[in-house]
């Protein structure tokens, strides 16, 4: 309970300390004839911190959800998701449903000024030094609960605040085309707030998460294989089917996030290219492709992933010589492969 209670004053302090100019912080001891003990022992502030009287301090859940509010507003994300961790079995689902709302609202509302800084003038070597930082490694997304790990690998002492700022902010870094930007963490925002979500948050979050790991492209060409294509693409279907409605009406921007996501999935079933390896060196459809979209139309679970298969499948089936056996033929496919995404991406719409 003392433990509590002493997380309780940190609370407040927290949240005052936010507020009040520094000066406020120091208490002088203006009248050298009094001694400094005698300043200290009538000093209120110090008398309510005083371990002997914490009890007697409580921090009730108003002032605890107050104090988390005021350290989102201020972006102190640090400390945000250290009181965080302590309170957060204080509050109920509902009241960390609006937590999460508003942590990820502030993250998206300040992406761009973070992208920004990754930009400028005095930044640009930041680009060759991350590279060289992450060359043992696999990819060149850093996020998640070790990633801070970068900082200690960069050479440059301004190079390596910023990393750290955007990376304790809350953001991953991603990369692209020889050159680095910050993008939302969600795979952290699922660590924190996992088991505390409503079910249509958490699915949200536990979706994003994945394909920040493992993105479904990766410079416009598919970086996965069919069979996690087609898991993603039932998942976010899914998602959509059993959350769409209400989370367009609560949440927009998360509903356009899972949109985008199986608009991306819809796009690559139904673009079969060289380049994205889905067409053989010969430029016909190769045979895991075709299994492909038959074991999608086989299973008919989702209609929005079984009509794309089904469409892209018949004109394999239709047009095999018009459209496949070369690379000028298969640029008489992308009209047709445009038109399936846009007729499923308009359903997707009209359906939610």
């Amino acid at each position: 309970m003392k433990r509590k209670m002493i997380i309780g004053i940190t609370v407040f302090t927290l949240l005052m300390t936010g507020c009040q100019p520094k000066a406020n912080d120091e208490v002088q001891n203006t009248n050298p004839s009094v001694p400094q003990e005698t300043v200290q022992g009538t000093n209120p502030e110090t008398e309510a911190i005083s371990p002997e009287k914490v009890e007697a301090s409580p921090i009730d859940k108003e002032t605890e959800k107050e104090a988390l509010m005021s350290l989102l507003k201020e972006g102190r994300m640090v400390e945000y998701k250290t009181v965080l961790t302590n309170y957060i079995n204080d509050f109920d689902q509902t009241e960390i449903d609006a937590l999460f709302v508003m942590h990820q609202a502030y993250l998206r509302e300040h992406l761009t000024d973070e992208i920004d800084l990754y930009y400028s003038d005095d930044m640009a070597g930041i680009h060759a030094e991350l590279i060289a930082a992450l060359s043992d490694q696999a990819s060149y997304i850093v996020y998640g609960s070790d990633k801070l790990k970068l900082v200690d690998k960069l050479q440059t002492e301004s190079y390596k605040a910023l990393v750290q700022k955007t990376l304790e902010s809350g953001y991953a870094l991603d990369s692209g085309e020889g050159s680095f930007y910050p993008q939302l963490d969600y795979s952290e925002l699922l660590s924190v707030y996992e088991g505390h979500l409503s079910e249509q948050y958490r699915g949200y979050l536990s979706l994003m998460s994945e394909d920040l790991k493992q993105p479904l492209t990766t410079e416009e060409y598919l970086a996965v294989d069919l069979e996690t294509l087609k898991a993603r693409m039932y998942a976010y279907e899914d998602y959509l089917q059993t959350f769409g409605k209400q989370i367009k009406k609560d949440q927009p921007e998360m509903f356009e996030d899972i949109r985008i996501q199986l608009s991306v999935g819809i796009w690559n079933t139904v673009n079969p290219s060289l380049s994205n390896g889905l067409l053989g060196m010969d430029y016909y459809p190769t045979q895991e492709l075709v299994h492909f979209y038959q074991s999608i139309i086989e299973d008919d679970q989702y209609p929005i992933t079984t009509e794309a298969a089904s469409r892209i499948l018949k004109i394999i089936e239709d047009k095999r010589e018009d459209v496949f056996g070369s690379a000028e033929k298969t640029e008489l496919l992308y009209p047709m492969s445009q038109t399936i995404s846009d007729d499923l991406n308009q359903k997707l719409k009209m359906a939610y």
